[in-house]
């Protein structure tokens, strides 16, 4: 329990709310019954980022609710060397798919998610948590649903450093380049690009496209491809 009290102090100062989710008694809760959650810790034994997911209602697929990287230790790889334990985790509990939802306009995510782990979307969810506050407020909480298919070739590739080529014949989405800075400084700025990327994204997977991949030159850009 005293770990878990410290994942609820860790959350408010990551994003900078005083809404606490990871209620340690319901982390202990989840926990027992199958439920994921893993710290990253220094030397000194200082809890600095983790990530958390709980079982779905199908058995081998797991949502994954959380991950958090306290600033100051966001360029360290933490988030993908957490994502990839989480990997062997799942694996090693017959657990073959995990899905989380995260913003679709913030580029960070977006080249962890889809460039570095090989998730893929084709879900779009508008307003999904409605108002929020901290960093996220000031624009509909609107999401993507990652897919993550743990043994597929793609994901395999990246496991092993291997990088994908660019599809000739993709949709392209052009992310704005620092959405959270939007949000703060101009936030008109910031509604349009949401609006314009949930029209381009809904309309997209509409017709049966999916993100499969990220474009990082000469901008970061969002590939789509035929499911």
């Amino acid at each position: 329990m005293s770990e878990l009290n410290i994942v609820a102090d860790l959350e408010r100062r990551i994003w900078g709310t005083d809404t606490v989710t990871m209620q340690p008694e319901l982390l202990l809760a989840m926990q027992y019954e199958g439920a994921l959650l893993a710290g990253a810790f220094t030397l000194e034994r200082e809890l600095v980022a983790f990530v958390f997911g709980f079982p779905t209602r199908d058995p081998s697929v797991q949502h994954s609710h959380a991950l958090g990287i306290l600033e100051g230790h966001r360029n360290a790889g933490l988030g993908a060397r957490l994502k990839w334990w989480q990997r062997a985790w799942c694996l090693a509990h017959g657990i073959h798919t995990v899905r989380w939802t995260y913003d679709p306009l913030r580029i960070q995510n977006a080249k962890l998610n889809i460039h570095k782990l090989a998730a893929t979307a084709h879900e779009y969810l508008p307003d999904y948590y409605g108002a929020l506050s901290g960093i996220n407020a000031g624009t509909p909480s609107d999401r993507l649903m990652a897919v993550w298919t743990l043994e597929s070739s793609k994901v395999l590739d990246r496991l092993e450093g291997r990088l994908e080529d660019t599809p000739r014949d993709a949709l392209v989405f052009e992310l704005p380049a620092d959405f959270g800075a939007f949000q703060l400084s101009d936030p008109s700025a910031a509604l349009e690009w949401r609006l314009r990327g949930r029209a381009f994204l809904q309309d997209a997977f509409s017709k049966g496209y999916q993100i499969t991949g990220l474009q990082l030159e000469p901008a970061c850009a969002y590939l789509l491809e035929l499911r």
